[in-house]
């Protein structure tokens, strides 16, 4: 049985390097299936749940990767270092037209380029939180 788990957990491990691997290279859709199975394999696995958030997404899902960003911070509470899930999902948030929660997403993720000294990217998120807050203003917008 241990022999068994520990060999899952390697496999998992390669699973893992695969879909960051994919998701480096743009492939989400093969970035989310490995990290899937590797999550599947080592439920545990703090940080494939989390880049597995980060690939759906970037995808412009919302539901599924705050689901995985939850259950990563579960498992271990300083797997949270990546501002790209949080601007992502700041983004598709605001496609969604939840202007509250795209704004307080891109805030953590400006706290966190700016964090990682990502000054392309922290200027870029300044941009969209400038957007959300107009969008807030906005006398369209329903109360």
């Amino acid at each position: 049985m241990l022999k068994h788990n520990l060999q899952d957990y390697n496999r998992a491990d390669v699973l893992h390097n695969l879909g960051l691997a994919q998701y480096m290279a743009g492939n989400l859709t093969e970035a989310a299936a490995r990290l899937q199975q590797a999550t599947q394999l080592a439920p545990g696995k703090a940080k494939a749940r989390y880049v597995l958030a980060v690939a759906l997404a970037a995808q412009g899902q919302i539901d599924q990767p705050l689901a995985q960003y939850e259950k990563a911070l579960e498992l271990d509470p300083n797997v949270d270092k990546s501002a790209p899930l949080h601007h992502f999902l700041g983004i598709n948030y605001a496609r969604a037209g939840r202007f509250d929660e795209a704004l307080a997403s891109a805030e953590k993720a400006l706290s966190l380029a700016r964090a990682a000294g990502a000054s392309d990217l922290a200027r870029q998120i300044e941009k969209r939180i400038e957007a959300y807050r107009q969008a807030l203003l906005s006398p369209s917008r329903k109360p």
